[in-house]
C-alpha cells in the first residue's frame, strides 16, 4: 500500500512539474515563433515596397498562418518521435526551408526558384493532410496519393515548373516523413523529420532536374559538374538507407545495394561523359599544391582532433563537474571552423566536394552502424556514443551528421547561386559561424557564467550576449587574416549584426537540434535582412 501511495505520490509530483513548466515553455516557444515572423515580416514588406516577388512572401505568410492554425487546433499522431510534445516545432518546420530559398532568391533572382516551389509543395501538402485527417498517412494511401498528385500537378502548371522532378520531391518527402521515421524510434522530432524529408525530396527532384538538362545541354561548367557530384555523393547513402531498412532477406538487401552503387557509378559517368575516378584525379591535379595541401592539413587535422577529442573525454569522466560532456562535444565545432574556413576562401570548389564526399562517408559509417555491420560497426558504435547526450537516445546517430550539413549549407548554397563577384563574401561561411563559433560560445559561457535563464529555456541570456559578440569579433579577425593573405572579405555590418543576433536568441530558445535549425535560419535572416537595409 505503502509502495501504491508512493507510486500515485511520484506520479502527481511529475504532473505539477510540467504543468508549472507550461507556460514558461510556451513563452520561449512564443519568441521562436517572433523571430520566424519577423523574417516573414520583413520578406512581406519587401514584396509590397521593393518590389520582390509578392508570390513568393505571400506564400510563405500562408504558410506560416496555416502552421499556426494546424498546430493550435490538431494534434498529429505520429508515433515514435523524440519529444512528448509532438507537434513542437511545426511552423518551424513548415516554413523555415521555403524561407531560406526566398532570401536567396533575393541575392539571385531564379537560382532557387524551383527549390522555393517545390518546399511549399510538401509543406502545403503536410498542411493539407492535417487538417483533412488529423495524421500523415503513408504514400500509398489513397488520400495522400491524390494529394501528392494534386499537389504536384497545382504546383507545375501555375510555376511552369516540370511536373516529374516536382511530383519525385513531393512523394519522397511523403515516404521519409509518414513512414521511414516511424522505423526509426525516437531520432527525430517533428521539425527534425520535416526538414530531412525535405531535403531528401529536393535532392531527388534535383537529379531528375539535371539528368533531364544534360539531354538537351552539351555545354557545362566545373562547378556543374561538382554539382552532380555532390547530388550523387548525397543522395545514394539515403537511397542504401531505405534498402537497409526494407523487410527484405540480407542477401536481397546485399543486392540492391550492389545494383544501386552500380548505376549510381554509370549515372556520373554518363553526366561526365568519362570516368568519375579520372575525373577527380584530373581535378585535384590542376591546382596539385593547394588541393594536395589541403587535403594533407585536413587529414592532419582530423587525426590530431580525434586524439585529443579522446583525450579530452578520459579527463571529462574522471572530473565531470570542471569539463562537462557538453562542451566536448562542442570541441568539433571548434575543429570544423579551423578546418573548413581556409577551404572555403582558398579553394572553394575543392570545398564543396569535400562536403559531399565527408556527407556520404558519415552516412555510410552511420548506416553500418546501425545495421550491425561486422567488425565496422561495434568500433563506430564505441567511438559514437562516447559523446552522445539526451538528443541522441534514439535508433540513429544524426547530430554528428547534422553538424556536418549545417557546417556545409551555406558553402553550397553560395556555390550553387553562381553569382561572379570580384570580392568574396560572408555567405559561405554562415554556418561554420553559427555552429562553430556563436554555439560554442554560448554553450561555454552560459555554462561558467549564465545567471539570468531565457524563460522556457535552460540556456542563459549571457550565454547569448557571449555569442553575439564573439561571432562579430571573429568575422573581423578571419576578415583581417584573409586580408593578409590577398583576399579581402566584404561584410555587411548592419544586416550581419542583426542576422546573428537572431540567430543566438533562436539557438537560446529552440529545443530543436541546432546543428540542423540554426544553419538554415542564418542564411535566411541573412539574405532577407541584407536585401532589407540595401
Amino acid at each position: 500500500v505503502m509502495g501504491h501511495r508512493r507510486h500515485h505520490l511520484c506520479a502527481s509530483t511529475e504532473l505539477t512539474r510540467l504543468s508549472c513548466n507550461a507556460p514558461l515553455k510556451m513563452a520561449s516557444r512564443s519568441i521562436e515563433l517572433a523571430l520566424v515572423a519577423l523574417c516573414v515580416s520583413a520578406l512581406v514588406y519587401l514584396s509590397v515596397f521593393r518590389s520582390v516577388s509578392v508570390y513568393m512572401s505571400m506564400t510563405v505568410l500562408g504558410l506560416l498562418v496555416c502552421g499556426l492554425y494546424v498546430e493550435g487546433s490538431y494534434r498529429l499522431s505520429l508515433q515514435n518521435l523524440r519529444q512528448n510534445a509532438q507537434q513542437q516545432g511545426y511552423v518551424v518546420a513548415c516554413t523555415l526551408v521555403p524561407l531560406m530559398f526566398a532570401g536567396l532568391e533575393l541575392t539571385a533572382s531564379g537560382a532557387f526558384r524551383h527549390m522555393f516551389w517545390r518546399s511549399v509543395a510538401c509543406c502545403l501538402g503536410a498542411q493539407l493532410m492535417s487538417i483533412y485527417t488529423g495524421h500523415l498517412r503513408p504514400l500509398f494511401s489513397l488520400p495522400c496519393f491524390c494529394l501528392c498528385i494534386a499537389s504536384s500537378w497545382i504546383t507545375s502548371h501555375y510555376t511552369g515548373l516540370p511536373f516529374l522532378p516536382t511530383a519525385v520531391c513531393v512523394a519522397l518527402f511523403w515516404e521519409v516523413v509518414a513512414k521511414q521515421i516511424n522505423r526509426l524510434p525516437k531520432s527525430f522530432t517533428l521539425c527534425e523529420g520535416f526538414l530531412v524529408g525535405q531535403a531528401c525530396g529536393l535532392l531527388c527532384s534535383a537529379v531528375v532536374d539535371v539528368s533531364m538538362e544534360r539531354v538537351h545541354n552539351s555545354m557545362w561548367k566545373v562547378s556543374q559538374e561538382l554539382y552532380w557530384i555532390a547530388l550523387a555523393l548525397a543522395i545514394t547513402p539515403l537511397l542504401l538507407a531505405f534498402i537497409a531498412a526494407s523487410d527484405n532477406d540480407a542477401f536481397t538487401r546485399l543486392t540492391l545495394c550492389g545494383l544501386l552503387l552500380c548505376l549510381t557509378f554509370l549515372w556520373l559517368a554518363w553526366m561526365l561523359r568519362r570516368d568519375p575516378v579520372s575525373w577527380l584525379v584530373l581535378f585535384l591535379l590542376e591546382k596539385p599544391y593547394i588541393r594536395l595541401g589541403l587535403l594533407l592539413f585536413w587529414a592532419v587535422c582530423v587525426a590530431i582532433g580525434v586524439t585529443v577529442a579522446k583525450t579530452l573525454k578520459e579527463y571529462s569522466l574522471a572530473h565531470p563537474l570542471v569539463l562537462p560532456n557538453i562542451l566536448i562535444r562542442k570541441f568539433f565545432h571548434i575543429l570544423c571552423l579551423v578546418m573548413f574556413v581556409p577551404g572555403i576562401y582558398l579553394e572553394p570548389l575543392l570545398m564543396s566536394l569535400a562536403f559531399a564526399v565527408a556527407l556520404f562517408a558519415f552516412l555510410l559509417a552511420e548506416i553500418s552502424r546501425v545495421s550491425n555491420v561486422p567488425t565496422v560497426a561495434p568500433v563506430l558504435d564505441v567511438f559514437m556514443k562516447r559523446f552522445l547526450d539526451d538528443r541522441d537516445g534514439g535508433v540513429v546517430i544524426l547530430t554528428h551528421t547534422y553538424l556536418l550539413i549545417g557546417c556545409a549549407i551555406s558553402q553550397w548554397m553560395s556555390l550553387a547561386l553562381n553569382v561572379p563577384t570580384s570580392v568574396p563574401s560572408v555567405d559561405p561561411m554562415l554556418g561554420l559561424l553559427a555552429l562553430g563559433v556563436a554555439d560554442t560560445a554560448a554553450s561555454a559561457v552560459g555554462i561558467r557564467y549564465g545567471r539570468t535563464k531565457w524563460p522556457g529555456s535552460g540556456k542563459s541570456v549571457e550565454g547569448t550576449v557571449a555569442a553575439v559578440v564573439t561571432v562579430i569579433v571573429s568575422v573581423y579577425i578571419i576578415q583581417m587574416l584573409l586580408t593578409l593573405c590577398s583576399i579581402p572579405l566584404s561584410l555587411q555590418p548592419f544586416p550581419f549584426f542583426l542576422s546573428t543576433v537572431v540567430v543566438c536568441v533562436w539557438e537560446a530558445v529552440t529545443d530543436q537540434i541546432d546543428n540542423l535549425l540554426l544553419p538554415l535560419a542564418y542564411v535566411a535572416s541573412f539574405n532577407i535582412f541584407r536585401a532589407l537595409l540595401s
